[in-house]
């Protein structure tokens, strides 16, 4: 019987490998037992039960860490890494995204504030969402965002993180002193107008961004939406906008408002407005603060659709009949000088307001004067010119006029005078009265002469020498244009003296003319001069032409009617002047 010399056990005939250990067996060296009865083999000694215990636990740590092995590379694999990942991402939950997301930029945090924006994105836009997943999973990487191994998970097992890449950004506001913010946060203040500046790191997806400022004394406020998704070019303009709408008034001076707050004033009845945020019951009027009285008008709602408001819904006296008041006097001055009689003395007295100081300083010096020309036998002409500087509302019908006054004198050619010309800065109140007379609405009256004050006088050349041709073709187209300007006045109040010191009395235009203004007074039709020029004045020979393009507004019978046309006058030099003869229309 042969045995193991390993184990000493038992070993059938020709085993070649010992059952019990599984040691191999020399077959050249089997041993016999000589004498069974005397040796015994020698058996193995049981275990105890610690070394039982030891066992079974070394074996069960093996098992368990084999098992663990293969549960955690299944765990922390790439693939389910990505999709715990993209689980996250699919919540739209900024807490669980900022869970799963880092960055290498050192100047953003990540956290679940600053990811608002990028979850707010995928919710609005589960197109996105689909294709940053699907991305993920399939390459590792979509627009600013990609899947890095970053480190060991338990040691043996690689990690994987979403790496987010933040965006930057232009805020441009044109404005000084405009709030940057975004969201709740404020970022800075523009300290410049065309205001430029970088901001970021963001996380990509929307941004609100909000600029505050002041714009005609009124707050401007203006929030942007944006979204940016990768750090190429991203910009937001806050240029502080509104609604631009214009306002037309005959209160000329008055100021603007919008629910009681100052905006703006007029010019000349008209102004432009904006930008203005137009809200909900806003409400719109013109009103103007005199020493003695408030004008207001009615406010209307101010809305994004309309861009034009006109407040005309006062009968005021306007500034054009001011300055007509003005060369009205004038050529009553005129008129009286020319000729004696109780009618021009009475219409001259009556652009005086008898209750004001004026009548009895200013009207009885000047009816003095008058009368000391008139009675000159040496003077052959006297000419007023007058230009407005300034009209200046006071009152609903009270207006301050400054205005310069040129007073020519031409002397017979037998007389040893030299022509003589004064110029005077006058400052006047004009005063307007309700009338119950049938043509007018108001009586327009001189109430005070503030000031008049002697510019400059100085000699002109004798009434034989005035054939200077440039001084000819300044006369001839101030009296074309005097005869244009005060066309008005006389087709308005019959006042045919307006214009007939600028025609010669000799010709059938004067007495055209004549019979004009009587008709048209008569007819109730009225004009009102838009705009006159001169644009072409040629001498020859004693005479003139003048040629003008002239606008007018007529009135008649409610209806209004623009005209503008190109006219021809003909003039010829009568007594050193040169006087209208005839008139052609193109």
């Amino acid at each position: 019987m042969n045995y193991c010399e390993s184990c000493g056990a038992k070993l059938p005939k020709d085993s070649k490998f010992c059952e019990e250990c599984g040691a191999k067996v020399e077959q050249g060296e089997k041993k016999e037992n000589k004498s069974p009865t005397n040796e015994q083999p020698t058996e193995r000694k049981p275990l105890t039960k610690k070394q039982r215990l030891i066992g079974i636990s070394i074996l069960a740590i093996i098992i368990f860490l084999f098992a663990g092995y293969q549960v955690g590379s299944r765990v922390y694999s790439m693939e389910n890494q990505t999709g715990r990942i993209t689980e996250a991402l699919a919540s739209k939950d900024p807490e669980k995204i900022a869970k799963v997301v880092t960055t290498n930029d050192s100047n953003f945090e990540v956290n679940a504030k600053n990811l608002e924006g990028f979850a707010e994105y995928l919710d609005q836009n589960p197109t996105y969402l689909s294709d940053l997943i699907n991305e993920l999973e399939d390459r590792g990487t979509h627009g600013a965002f990609y899947i890095q191994k970053n480190g060991n998970r338990l040691f043996f097992f690689d990690g994987y993180d979403l790496v987010m890449v933040p965006v930057y950004g232009e805020v441009y506001t044109e404005s000084k002193d405009v709030s940057i913010r975004l969201g709740d946060e404020e970022l800075f203040t523009s300290d410049s107008e065309n205001y430029t500046r970088e901001v970021g790191p963001y996380a990509p997806g929307v941004l609100t961004f909000t600029a505050e400022g002041t714009v005609n004394g009124l707050p401007l406020t203006v929030t942007e939406e944006v979204t940016w998704l990768s750090d190429s070019y991203n910009e937001v303009d806050l240029t502080l906008t509104g609604s631009y709408f214009s306002v037309q008034s005959n209160l000329e001076s008055g100021n603007v408002y919008i629910d009681g707050e100052k905006i703006g004033q007029l010019e000349d009845g008209y102004g432009e407005f904006g930008p203005i945020q137009i809200q909900d019951d806003m409400k719109l009027h013109v009103g103007q603060t005199f020493d003695d009285e408030d004008i207001i008008y009615d406010p209307v709602e101010l809305t994004e659709e309309t861009s034009y408001y006109e407040f005309y819904d006062l009968d005021l006296v306007t500034e054009y009949e001011a300055g007509e008041l003005i060369n009205g006097l004038y050529n009553a001055a005129y008129s009286l000088t020319s000729y004696d009689s109780q009618e021009n003395e009475k219409a001259f007295n009556n652009y005086f307001d008898p209750e004001g100081p004026a009548y009895d300083d200013q009207r009885s010096t000047y009816l003095s004067a008058i009368e000391a020309d008139r009675n000159n036998e040496d003077l052959s002409y006297v000419s007023y010119e007058t230009t407005i500087d300034e009209i200046k509302r006071t009152g609903a019908e009270k207006f301050d006029v400054t205005y310069e006054l040129t007073q020519r004198k031409s002397f017979t050619y037998g007389s040893d005078k030299e022509d003589e010309l004064n110029h005077y800065s006058i400052e006047a109140a004009v005063r307007f009265k309700p009338t119950d007379h049938p043509d007018r609405e108001y009586d327009s009256y001189i109430y005070e002469i503030y000031n008049e004050e002697l510019l400059y006088e100085e000699g002109g050349e004798s009434s034989a020498s005035e054939d200077d041709s440039e001084d000819g073709e300044v006369q001839a187209s101030r009296a074309v244009k005097s005869f244009v300007e005060n066309l008005p006045d006389a087709v308005n109040n019959n006042n045919f003296s307006s214009i007939s010191k600028y025609i010669d009395s000799s010709s059938a235009f004067y007495d055209e003319q004549s019979a004009f203004v009587t008709n048209t007074y008569e007819r109730g039709i009225t004009e009102t001069l838009d705009h006159v020029e001169i644009l072409e004045t040629t001498l020859e020979d004693g005479s003139a032409q003048v040629k003008t393009s002239e606008a007018f507004t007529i009135v008649n019978e409610g209806s209004e009617k623009e005209m503008e046309y190109t006219a021809v006058y003909q003039l010829k030099k009568v007594d050193g002047d040169y006087l209208i003869t005839s008139l052609s229309i193109d």
